[in-house]
């Protein structure tokens, strides 16, 4: 007979806080929120539950924190980019947790079409995954584990039944938010939460430090861009107005948080929530700061002012390209003609705004570079960056992917990293790219010393092209040069103004 769950510990494995394609450390720490919202519904139901943030801790630091250790579970989040370092860490706590305990993995990667048989196919150390939203599943797991029920019976899990890969039929998402508790941060350490921004801007004039967090005031988005994976669906939920400002202002009021970063896909969905949100932030008179991703609709001058009255720093509006023609083929249904009324009103009002752009998109080409940049001079956003073309498990371009032959579906047992789309142009080309666009940005807004330093890296690329040599390789060796490694770090493609 299984034994009884009672203790649990819930985790967030080590980042790879290098990307080795990347010239930039992760720079600003975001506390595992949905783990803490997770603790507070177990809680809630009486079970003992410690969350524990591993996101800087060596593989060594973690094994010896085990062995002294005793839990009925351990509870992993995974996501995709990580996802190697959640299974490591799975196989360490049965290896050294005694006696064994079980282990749940939960989050976007195994949640995504196949890769929960696929993990528990070739990862013996994993008993248990939740596919979507956790916070009742893991209840009526934990529940009917305890209660010796038919696991068939919970909705949202995969596992191994008589040596079968079994799928239980999928949970229907939650749809009134309002019902699950606060996130119980009990037990964090908000020395880590002190900042002096929140990867999107600065948060305050005189460059001290800030207690920050991340919100989350909906689940969901209803656009099907193609190059993304939803993993909380295309059905969008929202938490309450007065619920949102009731956890900002207990925050703010009990743990001194000033600054909050709203994490939702699209924090504008509902224009009226969006503006009643902000109403209430100035009605109870804290004087908090936010950031929030936007879309360019549906938008109102009234919301602008309400945004710039509660406290509101920079507004981020996920554009991609400038290239009617891109937009067209990854799905976005934006209209560029809405992104400059957008950014035009919110540089009125006296709001920043960050356009977030990617490269090599299917049928990306250098005209249609040449348009973003061309849109970049015309809007002139505060911010802008530029992010490579990235490949999910479930997008579209993911099938899209694999039906060119860029990876296959076991892709994901040997790789821990996300995937660049590079069927029509190598990875090379798309830094080329990138940097092209920050160059412009940087010189339509007048920051001459990144001009000089993207200047030397474009004209280092086409001479390394020239010569037929490879980026990563000259990279690589230009990081062991201390004068030249302190300008590639430097240039950051999410540089804070």
């Amino acid at each position: 007979m299984m034994k009884r769950i009672s203790n649990i510990i819930l985790i967030r494995p080590p980042l790879n806080k290098l990307d080795n394609n990347a010239i930039s450390d992760v720079s600003v720490f975001f506390p595992p929120n949905g783990l803490f919202l997770l603790a507070s519904v177990l809680k809630r139901c009486d079970y003992n539950v410690t969350v524990q943030d591993m996101y800087e801790n060596s593989w060594f630091d973690i094994q010896r924190f085990f062995q002294d250790k005793q839990f009925d579970v351990v509870g992993i989040t995974c996501f995709t980019g990580q996802h190697l370092n959640s299974l490591k860490l799975a196989k360490l706590a049965k290896e050294n947790i005694d006696p064994s305990p079980l282990v749940v993995l939960g989050g976007p990667h195994p949640s995504a079409k196949g890769i929960d048989e696929q993990i528990l196919s070739h990862y013996p150390q994993i008993d248990y995954i939740v596919r979507g939203e956790g916070e009742e599943t893991l209840i009526e797991l934990f529940d009917g584990i305890n209660q010796g029920v038919d696991l068939m019976t919970v909705k949202g899990i995969t596992f191994r039944l008589n040596k079968r890969i079994v799928r239980t039929s999928d949970r229907a998402v939650i749809k009134n938010l309002d019902l699950l508790p606060l996130p119980d941060y009990s037990n964090f350490d908000f020395s880590k939460v002190e900042s002096k921004c929140d990867d999107m801007v600065s948060i305050t004039d005189d460059n001290k430090q800030a207690r920050f967090l991340p919100i989350i005031s909906s689940r969901g988005c209803p656009n099907k861009c193609q190059f993304c994976a939803i993993f909380m669906g295309r059905q969008v939920r929202f938490r309450s107005p007065e619920n949102v400002v009731d956890e900002i202002e207990q925050l703010y009021r009990m743990k001194k948080v000033v600054h909050f970063t709203f994490v939702d896909d699209c924090f504008n969905t509902s224009l009226a929530r969006a503006e009643k949100i902000c109403q209430l932030i100035i009605e109870r008179k804290f004087p908090i700061t936010w950031t929030a991703m936007v879309r360019v609709k549906p938008i109102s001058e009234n919301f602008f002012q309400l945004a710039k009255d509660s406290g509101c720093l920079m507004l981020a509006f996920g554009v991609e390209s400038g290239s009617k023609k891109i937009l067209e083929t990854i799905g976005k249904n934006i209209n560029l003609d809405d992104f400059i009324y957008a950014i035009e009103m919110a540089k009125k009002i006296g709001i920043k705004v960050a356009a977030l752009f990617m490269v090599g998109n299917p049928g990306e080409t250098k005209e249609t570079i040449d348009e973003t940049i061309s849109l970049i001079k015309k809007t002139r956003p505060k911010r802008v960056v530029v992010s490579p073309t990235l490949i999910f498990p479930n997008s579209e371009l993911y099938y899209l992917a694999i039906k060119q032959g860029i990876l296959d579906e076991e892709y994901w047992l040997n790789n821990s990293k996300l995937p660049y789309y590079t069927a029509e142009h190598s990875l090379d080309e798309l830094r080329y790219f990138r940097f092209r666009i920050i160059f412009y940005h940087c010189l339509f807004e007048k920051k001459v010393s990144m001009v000089i330093k993207l200047g030397i890296l474009i004209l280092g690329y086409r001479f390394v092209k020239l010569f037929n040599l490879q980026i990563s390789q000259v990279r690589d060796f230009l990081l062991k040069i201390p004068i030249a490694s302190s300008i590639l770090k430097s240039l950051k493609s999410d540089y804070i103004e």
